[in-house]
C-alpha cells in the first residue's frame, strides 16, 4: 500500500463515515445517560471543525495520521469511549459505542492507504453462529467473533454451528431488536477480525456498499 500518495479526502468513504459518526454522536449524546454528558457533547461539537479540516486536507495517509485535527478526533473518541464503556448497554449506548469505536480505529483504517469501494471503509469479523431465534420473518442470531455480536438476518442459511463473515455496521433496530452487523457469506477460518485483503476475495459485498452509500447520504 502507498501511504505517500495524497488521498481524495472529500470523497474518501472513511472520512465521510467519520463525519457521519460525529453527526450521529451529537444526536445520541442529547439522550445518553452519562454523568458528564454536557461536557462530552461540547467536546464532540468542537470536532465538527476538525473533521472539515481533515475532509479538505488532501493529505497522504502518512501526513494525515500526524495532522493535529485528525489526532484530536481520535484522541477525543478514545477519551469519551472509555466513559461510555462503563454504562449499561442499552440501544443508545450500543450505537454510541459503535461510532466512538469507529473514530478510535480511524488511524488503522487510514493505514490501508487509498481505497475505492465503500466496504473498504469498515471492519469485518468472522464468527460462529451460536444461537438464533425467529422474530416475525427474520432471524435474530448471536455470533461469537471472540466477542458477542447480534445480527438480524433474513436468510435461513445462517444456522447455529456455521461460520460467517460479518460486516461490522452501525447498529440498526428491527422492532425492539438491535442488529450490530450484516452477514455477508459463509466463511471458514479463525474467529475475529478479517483482513481487508481477505475480504476483497469474498462475494456478497454489493449490499454492504449500498448500505454505506445510504448511511453517508442520510
Amino acid at each position: 500500500m502507498n501511504l505517500e500518495k495524497n488521498l481524495d479526502t472529500p470523497n474518501d468513504f472513511r472520512i465521510l463515515l467519520a463525519e457521519k459518526a460525529l453527526f450521529e454522536l451529537e444526536k445520541l449524546f442529547n439522550a445518553i445517560k452519562l454523568q458528564r454528558r454536557k461536557e462530552y457533547l461540547k467536546k464532540l461539537k468542537t470536532l465538527v471543525g476538525d473533521i472539515q479540516n481533515v475532509k479538505y486536507s488532501y493529505l497522504s495517509p502518512k501526513d494525515l495520521l500526524n495532522f493535529d485535527s485528525f489526532k484530536k478526533i481520535v484522541s477525543t473518541a478514545v477519551e469519551i469511549g472509555e466513559e461510555v464503556k462503563r454504562l449499561e448497554k442499552d440501544p443508545i449506548t450500543i450505537q454510541s459505542l459503535y461510532w466512538l469505536e469507529y473514530l478510535t480505529n480511524l488511524s488503522d483504517l487510514i493505514r490501508q492507504g487509498e481505497i475505492s469501494q465503500p466496504f473498504e471503509a469498515i471492519r469485518f469479523f468472522r464468527g460462529e453462529i451460536v444461537s438464533r431465534n425467529k422474530i416475525n420473518d427474520l432471524w435474530l442470531c448471536n455470533a461469537d467473533c471472540s466477542f458477542k455480536l447480534n445480527v438480524v438476518a433474513n436468510n435461513d442459511d445462517f444456522k447455529p454451528g456455521t461460520m460467517a463473515l460479518i460486516a461490522y455496521l452501525p447498529p440498526r433496530t428491527f422492532g425492539k431488536y438491535l442488529s450490530q452487523g450484516m452477514f455477508v457469506c459463509m466463511s471458514e477460518g479463525e474467529k475475529g477480525e478479517v483482513s481487508l485483503d481477505e475480504v476483497k476475495k469474498m462475494e456478497g459485498l454489493g449490499e454492504v456498499n449500498s448500505l454505506i452509500y445510504e448511511l453517508i447520504k442520510s
